[in-house]
């Protein structure tokens, strides 16, 4: 709720509108994962990423950017490279990724000499809607 709340009052950080902020709960079945805290799927995005900064360099084009202020809400970068990391694999005629989890972190430390964030979140990126196993009303409050 907080985050649609979020682009409810900062439109720029999306391509949607959100006028009334709410929230679905799902069960998701992860299937095929890619995980951005193993090295070997982290190591396939870094080539990814330099593949596609040598195809936009060779055609002039200018790479995309994360943006939005220090948290980046705007991950239009991230975006591009997850998305062309499976336009590599589909050419390499390897299995596709279902999903596509990471933690992010993201505001103010939560005490000093930390690394945990007060807005540290775990994103989900469901591309086989096929792993949507069931959808539901989250309970208020929880």
């Amino acid at each position: 709720m907080e985050w649609a709340e979020f682009v409810r009052d900062n439109p720029s950080v999306s391509s949607g509108k959100v006028v009334t902020p709410a929230v679905v709960g799902a069960i998701i079945d992860l299937g095929y994962c890619g995980t951005l805290h193993d090295r070997a799927f982290l190591s396939e995005l870094r080539q990814a990423h330099d593949l596609l900064t040598q195809a936009s360099t060779s055609a002039g084009v200018p790479m995309t950017t994360n943006a939005g202020g220090r948290d980046k809400p705007r991950r239009q970068l991230d975006c591009a490279v997850i998305e062309y990391l499976h336009t590599l694999r589909e050419t390499e005629e390897l299995t596709p990724y279902d999903t596509i989890r990471s933690v992010f972190s993201g505001g103010d430390n939560l005490y000093p000499g930390t690394l945990f964030t007060e807005k540290s979140h775990i994103q989900l990126l469901v591309r086989n809607e096929r792993c949507i196993r069931g959808y539901f009303r989250p309970i208020e409050g929880s």
